[in-house]
């Protein structure tokens, strides 16, 4: 009976850590990005490029398809092609629930003001839940989760790839780890968590298969080294993670939208062996030192940035310390730990591969394998895969010294994750004060089409689809023509997919009848596929220029003919 009420308090006294860390994250997101961007109607700051564009212009042409099957398809993007919204990187989980409610809906509407603050909601909630496991001290736990919460990696995400930043995914898979030793032996519990994130990681974005995998394969080594024998129900979490996982991206279309789902960038957006150091201009603290910006091996390892912080930079050195005095007492790392440190080793292996560098400078060259390559470049941004392990340092900076038998007294380690907590925020204010302006200044939208040929294309309202010849897409200028066309209810031939489509046979069988109702836009420059094309056709479109492109129509235009044979 004792028991029972002392292991109630203790989870009455978590659950408020949890809701008091989830409010610091809430307040954090709105200290930084300001209300603004939580109006669903306020859209404007959504279409000034970037990324940002690409995300809302998917849903918004998810949403005014018809509905598919798979549920997850639309037809407006890449016409007469259906494509996932997968590809295009809109928050699917978030795209399906509110096309559900597209008749209710205002003309104008966007849920990725709500995305970001649900995201730093729950990464305050799980950072406690986590910290929790690990730490009795309450203060200790809040504390640990503000730097959780101003994760550099997640603010280095939020609004440049949206998705991404919902790293409380991986949060939630280090929190299923930290309960192993009690769960472990039980089958319905883990089954059902690990099958839900599977359901989420599959619903949000791909990039985290592999690293909730990660830790989901050393949650069932742990098992089998805890139990000393390989059984079957050790198997089924992972069978129930992948079972959700394809199924989600079944329903969503994934598998049904003829992407190229490989890459060709394989080591390009590698990890630095520099990255948990590298501030890339993130730290107010180094900026005038030596320190600032480390050199890096390949221009895309800019997707590898894995920066820890000062603060938490300051609490891993002084853990380490504390873990060499424990190896010097002979005291023996845990499973746990062990564990840890093989994950770690193996994402960092596979975040720094083919090519793995420290500066400038190659390291070691893995050999060529034409079949692995194929398979790793579906992650070819690999350098995100060093995420987790920067949880785990955090988690061994902040565990530390909270636990630390050196600090004897309570009030010291206290003091300690206080005095480096403040330098965390320190260290980030320079980039937080940036966001800060950037987004909680309101925006206005103006076209850079106005005043082209586009204005009579629109005026003319007879203009249904846009055929976009060349594939030598260029971000800006599609992501602006997709906006003219989402405006003025017109389908996309092809857009900036996260996946790249393949649609020259289309495009010759669309142009072999040609029709009223099309715009059809070509690359002039180009000098195979598309150039051809163009000159194949000065004797059947009316062509007009726009910038490096030409705007072909079968009727003319009132404005002046460029040119027709």
């Amino acid at each position: 009976m004792i028991k029972t009420k002392m292991y109630k308090e203790i989870m009455v006294k978590e659950r408020k850590n949890c809701v008091i860390a989830a409010s610091l994250g809430g307040i954090a997101f709105l200290l930084i990005y300001g209300i603004k961007i939580l109006n669903p109607q306020y859209t404007d700051w959504l279409l000034m490029g970037g990324d940002p564009s690409q995300h809302y212009l998917g849903w918004e042409f998810y949403r005014r398809s018809d509905w598919f099957f798979p549920l997850g398809l639309t037809d407006q993007l890449a016409y007469p092609l259906k494509t996932s919204v997968i590809y295009t990187d809109s928050i699917p989980l978030f795209a399906v629930f509110f096309k559900l409610f597209r008749h209710i809906l205002p003309a104008q509407f966007q849920y990725f003001g709500i995305w970001g603050l649900l995201c730093f909601i729950l990464q305050g909630y799980y950072a406690a839940r986590i910290l929790s496991e690990r730490i009795s001290y309450r203060i200790a736990v809040l504390i640990g989760s503000v730097s959780f919460i101003l994760s550099p990696i997640m603010i280095f995400r939020m609004y440049y790839h949206t998705a991404l930043a919902a790293h409380w995914l991986i949060l939630l898979a280090i929190y299923f780890f930290t309960k192993h030793e009690k769960e472990y032996m039980g089958i319905l519990k883990p089954v059902m968590q690990w099958g839900i994130l599977g359901i989420l990681t599959g619903s949000i974005h791909m990039y985290f298969v592999p690293m909730c995998g990660a830790i989901l394969l050393g949650y069932i080594l742990c098992s089998v080294w805890k139990a000393k024998k390989i059984s079957i129900k050790f198997m089924y979490p992972g069978i129930s993670f992948s079972a959700g996982l394809v199924l989600t991206v079944y329903l969503l279309g994934g598998f049904s939208s003829g992407v190229d789902v490989g890459t060709n960038n394989l080591g390009l957006f590698s990890f630095n062996l520099n990255a948990f150091f590298n501030p890339m201009s993130y730290s107010s603290i180094l900026k005038n030192t030596s320190l600032w910006n480390w050199p890096f091996y390949t221009q895309g390892q800019y997707e590898g940035f894995a920066y820890l912080g000062l603060g938490i930079i300051l609490l891993c050195i002084i853990g380490a310390v504390a873990v060499i005095i424990k190896l010097a007492k002979k005291k023996k790392p845990t499973v746990y730990q062990i564990m840890i440190g093989l994950m770690s080793i193996g994402l960092i292996v596979f975040a720094a591969s083919p090519t793995i560098t420290w500066n400038d400078k190659l390291v070691l060259q893995l050999p060529y394998s034409s079949t692995l390559y194929k398979y790793w470049g579906i992650f070819g941004s690999s350098g995100r895969m060093a995420w987790p392990v920067v949880y785990f340092l955090m988690l061994f900076g902040i565990c530390s010294i909270a636990n630390s038998m050196v600090l004897e007294r309570k009030k010291l380690p206290i003091a300690v994750l206080l005095l480096a907590c403040l330098v965390q925020i320190g260290d980030l204010s320079g980039q937080l004060y940036r966001r800060h302006e950037n987004y909680s200044n309101e925006g206005v939208y103006q076209s850079p089409l106005v005043g082209t040929v586009w204005d009579d294309i629109v005026s003319s309202g007879k203009y249904k689809n846009i055929v976009w010849v060349t594939h030598n897409i260029e971000h800006t200028d599609i992501i602006q023509t997709a906006i003219l066309a989402m405006k003025n209810q017109m389908t996309m031939g092809n857009f900036y997919f996260a996946r790249g489509i393949d649609k020259r046979g289309i495009i010759e069988e669309q142009l072999e009848h040609v029709s009223e109702d099309c715009v059809y836009v070509f690359l002039k420059s180009d000098d195979s596929f598309e150039y051809e094309m163009y000159e194949n056709y000065k004797n059947v479109l009316h062509f007009y220029p726009w910038g490096e492109y030409m705007i072909g129509t079968v009727n003319e235009l009132r404005i002046p003919i460029h040119s027709k044979g």
